[in-house]
Order: structure tokens, then sequence, then C-alpha cells
């Protein structure tokens, strides 16, 4: 971040000094980010940067930000490999690409095709650990899971419940539903660890985990902050990965591990470089499980409307092709893709405006 911040500065300065000034092209190489080959681990360390970077080429055009995805080291042609791109890359117009042994791949959205000729209600034999349970998005999905059925919900967030939720409660315990809160900061490990013992002592074996928990603070590249960093990457970053270390410490049996992701780590939402990163981190979390053989589906949402982080910025988004979702859409699409024997471990979900996107994406299509 501060690279490019202090880069940003110097092309300002050298452009107030100099008449034919250059802007020089801005590269970010990362090593095994994607899991093109599924043999080789995903490399979380370096996952950040691509949703920082695909923001970067939203927020400045002007620095021609590549970013690159190389499978060597430095200490294995890793120069070598990035030499012979460079000489190449004339011949494939795309700023987003992936290198494995001289074959270049692009990333592109691909529909998916979803059965919705019968929802079948979720099923859960044992109790559903909702992160950001509350508020927002997770305590939509609470009220959800309550009118399928499931028995035992655990709400887990740093705030107390307040007293309407209390006795919110209490009238799902008079329909069979027992929903608990319990105050967690998922982003401290020994507070997740005694939470997540709390919770099977007092509810029974955990089988399903949805982490929602999360928080926005917008600001263009040039006022991020180590600290705007933090603010997003706790409950997100940490809170995703402390999640599934104490799950695999724990030895859970877990049926389902999803991560609540955004649409702006893949298309690069402009102030949104934390939250784009932060995001881009729980994607390739989802893989880097899924080739552990452990459950995990990261959802790349869109917007909710009405409800959930950056309601303000709609209109910003909706102008990028990217509609809103309903609710109760968005509700049966998570069912819809939780039933999917077969599914991959990060799915995209918003409606998009095709037609609209193709005209801000005209030089390197996404899909």
């Amino acid at each position: 971040l501060h690279m490019v911040q202090t880069l940003l500065q110097f092309i300002r300065e050298s452009r107030a000094t100099q008449d034919e000034f250059i802007t020089p092209a801005l590269w970010l190489v990362t090593q095994n980010v994607h899991d093109v080959s599924l043999t080789v681990p995903v490399n979380l360390s370096h996952s950040a940067i691509w949703g920082m970077g695909r923001v970067i080429q939203t927020e400045h055009p002007e620095l021609q930000c590549q970013l690159l995805d190389v499978s060597t080291s430095a200490s294995d042609g890793w120069a070598d490999e990035l030499s012979h791109h460079f000489q190449k890359n004339e011949e494939l117009l795309e700023n987003q690409q992936v290198i494995r042994d001289g074959e270049r791949f692009v990333g592109r959205l691909v529909k998916v095709e979803v059965s919705d000729e019968s929802i079948p209600a979720f099923i859960s034999t044992g109790t559903v650990v909702i992160t950001g349970g509350l508020s927002g998005i997770g305590y939509r999905l609470c009220e959800d899971l309550v009118e399928q059925g499931v028995m035992s919900i655990a709400l887990v967030q740093r705030s107390e419940p307040t007293a309407e939720h209390i006795l919110q409660f209490k009238e799902w315990g008079s329909q069979g539903c027992v929903v608990k809160a319990f105050s967690c900061d998922v982003g401290r490990h020994d507070h997740l660890l005694l939470t997540l013992e709390s919770i099977i002592t007092q509810l029974g074996d955990i089988k399903s985990v949805f982490h929602c928990a999360g928080r926005i603070d917008d600001a263009v590249l040039m006022n991020q902050t180590a600290e705007s960093i933090e603010s997003v990457f706790n409950a997100k970053v940490r809170g995703a990965w402390n999640l599934h270390q104490v799950s695999v410490s724990l030895s859970l049996k877990l049926n389902h591990f999803v991560l609540f992701s955004s649409v702006s780590s893949i298309v690069g939402s402009g102030g949104q470089l934390n939250y784009a990163a932060a995001n881009s981190f729980i994607d390739a979390l989802a893989h880097y499980r899924s080739q552990a053989d452990l459950p995990a589906l990261s959802l790349n949402w869109g917007l909710w409307s009405d409800v959930g982080m950056g309601l303000e910025v709609l209109d910003n988004v909706e102008k990028r092709g990217i509609r809103s979702i309903e609710p109760k859409l968005g509700l049966k699409a998570l069912s819809l893709l939780l039933a999917e024997e077969k599914r991959s471990a990060q799915v995209v979900v918003a409606p998009f405006n095709f037609a609209q996107m193709r005209q801000l994406f005209v030089e390197y299509p996404v899909y």
C-alpha cells in the first residue's frame, strides 16, 4: 500500500515539473495464489494482493497495473519465468494472468447452472454457528434457518444482544429452535476457541459455520492507512483464518463452512481497497480448505438491497452494472448452492447487467 501511495505521489510531483514525464507501469507479482493445477497449496499470504490490485486497476488506470501469478520461487527461476512473460505479453492483452509451466491462464466469470426445481430445506443435525449473527445479513440468515426448521443456532458477535433480540430468541424457543448469542472477537484466536468450546458445551456439536462478520472502512487508495486496513482485516481475515484453525484443532465434523465474501474482490470496487483485499483472502481460504478436502464455499455477494454493509454506496455499485440482491433471492441462492452435491469452492452471487458491464470492461473483459 505504502509503495503504491509513494509511487502515485512521485508521479504527481514529476508531472508538475516535467513536460514529457512517462508514467511507469505497475506490476504486482504473486506466487501460487490461484489453484490452476489443483496440486500446489494455495499461497494465502499473497492472496490479498489480488483484491488490492483489482482496486488499483479501477482507481488508477494510468498505472496500467498488471496482476501476475507465477508458480516458481525466486530461487527456482522466478526471474526467468517473469522475463519470458514480459517478452510475450503483447500477444495477449490481459491485465490479470496466471502462468503455470509456461502456459498462461486468464480469469472469466462463468454462469453456474443450478437446478431450482425444488429447494430442499437446510438440514443440520447439529448446531449452526453464524458470526456477525446479531445484525445485517447474519441475522437475516438466522431468521431464514429458523423458518427452515434448524433446531440449534449460535450467533457470534462482539456486541451483546439487545432486549429485542432476547425477546425474539424466546419466541423462536417456543417454536422449537434454541438460539443463543455469544459475545466474541473472532479476530482473537483465544476468544474464538473458548467461545466455540462453550457453544459445544451448551448446544452440542457444531455442524455448520457461516462467517458473516465484517465491517467496511471505505476510502480512496491515497487515503487508506494501516488503521483502515486493520479495521477491516480483523473480522474478515483473522476471523476467517481463526475459524479455520479452531475448527481443525477441535476436530469439528462440519457439513458446511461458508464464507460471506464480496464481489468487490472480483471487480475491484473503487474506494474499497481494504475490503477487496480482505475478501480476496477469504476467497483463497475457501480454495485452500477445498484442497485439503475440507468443506468450503466462498460467496462473492453483491450488495443486498435493504440489509448489510455498504448500502450508502449502492447507487455507485449499480452504475458499474451490478444490481442489488433482494434478501429473499439471496437466501434462495444460498439454499440452492448448499444443496449442490458438487460445487465450486467460490461462487459469485450478483444480478449482473452485462450490457452495462461490457461498456466498463472494454479493454480487459471479466466474462
